[in-house]
């Protein structure tokens, strides 16, 4: 203690202890001088990390960039191979595709089975009268439906085709499905509003581009003489299927013949059945030599549909119930005086 304070105390008589007392106490309050700052202790563990906090609001989409250039389109192939080495090869024969007559002129329900082969029915209606003019007309087809996808069988299947009676006549339809068999063609009922009918009915098949739409480019064809003439003869047919519901029609994309011995001229031509004016491709050979040699392979070919067909005649949409089909005929095909074997290349792209 300060002796400055000691001395004060000790002249404090007893009757002044008290308040010697309370002068010690305040003396003892009184802040000693400041200490100089500690060292800095060392730093604490870190603590357990907080937990996410929740997702913020997904931002507006921003506006669709400009589209890129198109692509260069790739040509595909289709391919068809096969002899002609029998002497009762049909004639006309169907490459690709089915297109079979099963009765012509019917003029009731028609009610004996038939077998479509997993193709579409083909109606095509001569005449028709119906019983409410301003009404629609219907025909029904009963049968077994194939499922494109499954080829699942649905044995109690009705498809109803409904056009109008006003300018039928002449034009014809298919089935969207396609059937195993039909039981009956119903022209003549309550559901259908027709009063008298005359049709046709066959089976159509087609080749559809796995229902993808395509455009034809152009084909190559090759095609192997006779043995023995020089006589041989072949026609080819490229027809596309255009459905234009519900009706559905036929469009030639080629029709072009090769005639070892045509009337007129000693060593054959070329028949087109298709182009006219300055796009006809007929041509008689007059030089002496013969145009299809014995034994050898003539080519047909075309590369300019795209640029013959003004229309986009040559789109087939696969998509759409359209296909192709291809036939060749002649005065006789197989040996020993007709061509012997056919490789036909189509080229195609997709669209």
């Amino acid at each position: 203690m300060d002796n400055n304070i000691i001395n004060r105390l000790q002249l404090l008589s007893s009757d002044n202890v008290l308040v010697g007392n309370e002068i010690l106490t305040d003396l003892l309050k009184k802040e000693g001088p400041k200490g100089d700052k500690g060292d800095k202790g060392d730093k604490g563990e870190k603590g357990d990390k907080g937990e996410k906090g929740d997702k913020g609001d997904t931002g507006t989409v921003g506006p669709q960039g400009p589209q890129g250039p198109q692509g260069p389109s790739s040509t595909n192939t289709l391919q068809f191979s096969f002899p002609m080495e029998r002497n009762d090869f049909p004639n006309p024969y169907v490459i690709a595709g089915v297109d079979k007559n099963i009765v012509k002129n019917v003029i009731d329900n028609y009610v004996i089975p038939f077998s479509a082969s997993n193709n579409h029915v083909y109606i095509t209606i001569n005449s028709l009268t119906a019983l409410h003019s301003s009404q629609d007309v219907n025909i029904l087809i009963k049968g077994t439906k194939i499922s494109e996808e499954q080829a699942k069988p649905d044995t109690s299947f009705t498809e109803k085709v409904t056009f109008s009676a006003i300018g039928s006549d002449g034009l014809s339809f298919q089935t969207i499905a396609k059937f195993y068999d039909v039981t009956e063609i119903q022209v003549l009922s309550d559901q259908t509003n027709i009063s008298s009918i005359n049709y046709d009915i066959g089976i159509l098949g087609y080749y559809d581009f796995l229902n993808r739409n395509v455009r034809i480019i152009g084909y190559r064809a090759e095609i192997l003489g006779d043995y023995n003439s020089s006589n041989a003869d072949i026609r080819l047919q490229i027809i596309r299927i255009k459905q234009n519901d519900p009706f559905t029609s036929r469009f030639i994309l080629e029709d072009i013949e090769i005639d070892g011995n045509k009337s007129g001229t000693s060593t054959g031509a070329i028949i087109d059945h298709l182009r006219t004016g300055t796009d006809n491709r007929n041509y008689n050979c007059n030089s002496g030599a013969n145009l299809w040699p014995q034994n050898s392979k003539f080519v047909l070919k075309a590369s300019d549909f795209n640029t013959f067909f003004r229309l986009q005649e040559n789109f087939v949409k696969g998509g759409n119930n359209e296909g192709i089909i291809i036939v060749i005929s002649g005065s006789n095909l197989g040996p020993s005086n007709g061509p012997r074997f056919l490789d036909l290349l189509v080229f195609f792209e997709y669209i």
